[in-house]
């Protein structure tokens, strides 16, 4: 690995291009605060969302003296983008982003350009949505790497792609799975027209960034590696890019109280499904009966929203710390899942759900609702670390208490083994010397700039 410079005269100027949703701008802000450890960083991010990036008190007092912002002015509309059809709402959010990236990307002063006052850009780090943009960056001659803030099963699915791959008009699952000739069966129209041109970034690229630890990923990378698209191309593993949750006064409180409760209880069953998508009224109750039903201490990160749903029962455990089973808006997920009285996981799969889960060694049942989930959700399963919930998605049926309790029980005797392996061989990758600190350290070495 080369040396890294400890002359802050020779840092590099690296210019991180983010997507609009926080998804994808959480992890490559965590990515920021590393590389701002060794170079300049300036973190471009959406101007539709910016404000939230401020109102979550993400982009932190520390971070404005190492991380600067720069706001990218895409006219992104929001609210117009949330008032339409999924499909629509994400290729309205893309084509916008990326006429606002090229535009970005043609306007940065570069070390071969013109003089300037402003910092020349070094490299550029960008997320793997915006690559049909940075031909721009082959045309100025700008280094790029591009960032995954999933699992790399996203590039093999990118490669499988082709001319011909059936399309259709509907959603799908963002993601379509793979069916079982190894090829995609069919893909959304808009996902297709989206993702089939990010191919044509991979041949100038300077590596993958991956939000993953090798461990998790060594059969997709061998996969990935033989295709000609990326033939010697290296892989950088830089995951779990976990950030640590705020010290917000009231949530202080609550994760001090939930941690003394934890403290006493054995075999807790933990429920989250993330903040974006939650169970539909008649699927509370179902939980919730299944909770009663099986009667054994249990966390539920609940919207306040859907308190009005759940089963008399449970009302009372509704923020309270004296019962077998509490009910909160809220969750440090870290926190619960790091709890070695925590036996399983009730998760939607999102990838930082997927990734706090696999660290914290806990089998998850996997309750996919919609987008990637899904696809994490096969990602922990093939890895023998969970079981899949099917057809409980975004319209799809109401899952009933008894098969929900009979998943839970299944999942905690069939995965936990592998699962808690899976956790201790995380953790190791994150100590000095584990794979993901080194690859890190490789990756933020530039080495493409020394050769």
């Amino acid at each position: 690995m080369p040396a890294l410079s400890e002359d802050p005269s020779r840092k590099m100027h690296v210019l991180v291009l983010t997507f609009p949703a926080f998804g994808h701008i959480t992890p490559m802000l965590e990515l920021s605060r590393k590389i701002a450890k060794y170079h300049h960083v300036t973190f471009a991010i959406s101007q539709a969302c910016y404000k939230d990036l401020l109102e979550k008190d993400m982009y932190s007092e520390a971070d404005k003296k190492n991380i600067q912002l720069h706001i990218v002015e895409d006219d992104i509309d929001m609210k117009q983008a949330d008032a339409t059809e999924i499909h629509r709402s994400f290729a309205y959010i893309w084509d916008k982003t990326l006429t606002a990236v090229r535009q970005l990307l043609s306007s940065v002063p570069t070390p071969v350009g013109l003089p300037t006052s402003r910092d020349p850009v070094d490299v550029v780090v960008a997320d793997i949505f915006v690559a049909e943009a940075l031909h721009v960056c082959i045309e100025r001659s700008i280094p790029y790497y591009l960032f995954v803030p999933g699992n790399t099963d996203f590039i093999k699915y990118c490669l499988l792609l082709k001319e011909d791959t059936p399309t259709t008009e509907t959603m799908g699952t963002f993601m379509d799975p793979i069916g079982p000739d190894g090829q995609i069966q069919t893909v959304g129209t808009v996902f297709k027209s989206s993702f089939f041109p990010i191919r044509t970034a991979f041949p100038d690229c300077k590596g993958i960034v991956a939000n993953s630890a090798r461990e998790l990923e060594r059969k997709t990378i061998a996969e990935c590696e033989k295709d000609p698209l990326l033939a010697g191309k290296p892989f950088y593993c830089v995951g779990p890019l976990l950030p640590e949750e705020k010290s917000i006064s009231d949530k202080v409180a609550s994760c001090s109280a939930l941690e003394k409760w934890l403290d006493g209880k054995e075999n807790v069953v933990f429920i989250s499904f993330g903040s974006v998508a939650s169970p539909i009224p008649p699927q509370v109750k179902e939980i919730g009966s299944s909770l009663i039903g099986m009667n054994q201490p249990f966390i539920w990160s609940l919207r306040k929203t859907h308190h009005g749903f759940l089963p008399e029962e449970l009302k009372s455990a509704v923020e309270n710390f004296d019962g077998k089973g509490v009910i909160l808006p809220w969750v440090d997920q870290k926190l619960v899942l790091g709890h070695p009285s925590v036996e399983v996981f009730v998760s939607h799969c999102g990838w930082n759900s997927t990734l706090e889960g696999l660290s914290g060694g806990k089998p998850i049942v996997c309750w996919p609702m919609f987008g990637d989930q899904l696809v994490n959700a096969e990602f922990i399963t093939s890895r023998g670390a969970g079981t899949i919930i099917t057809d409980g998605g975004i319209g799809g049926k109401v899952v009933p208490a008894a098969k929900i309790a009979d998943t839970i029980k299944a999942t905690k005797e069939k995965s936990g083994e592998t699962a808690r392996m899976w956790g201790k061989e995380i953790r190791m990758a994150l100590q000095p010397g584990g794979t993901t600190v080194e690859e890190f350290l490789d990756f933020i070495s530039f080495s493409h700039e020394k050769s």
